[in-house]
């Protein structure tokens, strides 16, 4: 503490201070500063153990379940499964997954499946396929095995129709597709060329898939177009001299009298 004394004129003179130990509030500083090291040092201690034992208990096999299901989904191989022991939140997610990759595995199954009957399906038809955008651009295409008429020499996916077949061909086929895109229903059209002086008669069928994609159906029906001429001639005229017989007058004097 600090006093002032006064001289003889009534002036201050003397300053004088008092310096007295204090013990308790110097241990009771101490001893905060003690308590408030010691609470961290306690933090650090509890801090630490709690992340080693959260590290081993969750993080770790989290890490490793994360993994796991990378490298399945890496792989493509969704017959594969994931390990994860305990009875926990975890080990249910675990389940989950598997059982998630149970559902996908079997529907891999069918769609392979599917897709080899349709494949076969699609080898064992006489017919050309085409699959086509609303532009007219080949996205794919299947010729026939037993085709007449030789592929067109510019038929690849890219190209378009205009491109792949000839001019009267091209627009047909343009028009009949612009038609099923609007109507949304199947246009069908005959084409008649001539190959090695033989008419070639072919029947197209245009479906659209969606409201982007369409099929094209090109089928040869030559053989069933003869025929037809065939059962024709013989039903008006004689098998042995050619000549027009009795059903071939019968018809022609009915259309005269009509």
């Amino acid at each position: 503490g600090y006093t002032l004394f006064q001289d003889i004129y009534g002036q201050h003179g003397l300053i004088m201070r008092l310096d007295s130990p204090r013990s308790i509030y110097l241990q009771g500083k101490r001893t905060v500063q003690y308590f408030v090291l010691l609470l961290i040092a306690f933090g650090l201690f509890f801090g630490s153990v709690n992340l080693l034992l959260l590290e081993k208990t969750i993080l770790s096999r989290l890490a490793n379940l994360s993994r796991q299901v990378f490298n399945i989904g890496k792989n493509n191989t969704p017959l594969l499964r994931v390990q994860l022991n305990g009875h926990d939140e975890l080990s249910q997610l675990a389940q989950s997954i598997n059982s998630m990759l149970g559902s996908l595995e079997q529907t891999q199954n069918e769609l392979m499946e599917s897709d080899a009957a349709t494949r076969a399906l699609l080898d064992g038809m006489p017919d050309s396929l085409l699959r086509l955008d609303r532009q007219g651009v080949i996205l794919d295409f299947k010729t026939s095995r037993h085709r007449i008429v030789a592929t067109p020499s510019k038929l690849f996916s890219g190209n378009s129709i205009i491109d792949a077949y000839p001019a009267p061909l091209a627009e047909k086929m343009s028009t009949a597709l612009a038609q099923a895109f609007a109507s949304q229903s199947t246009q069908l059209f005959e084409q008649e060329l001539e190959l090695n002086n033989q008419m070639i008669h072919q029947e197209i069928r245009i479906t659209p898939i969606n409201e982007m994609e369409a099929i094209v159906i090109l089928r040869d029906f030559t053989e069933r177009k003869r025929l037809e001429q065939s059962l024709q001639f013989f039903n008006l005229r004689d098998p042995l001299t050619g000549l027009f017989n009795r059903s071939y007058w019968e018809e022609k004097i009915t259309s005269l009298s009509q």
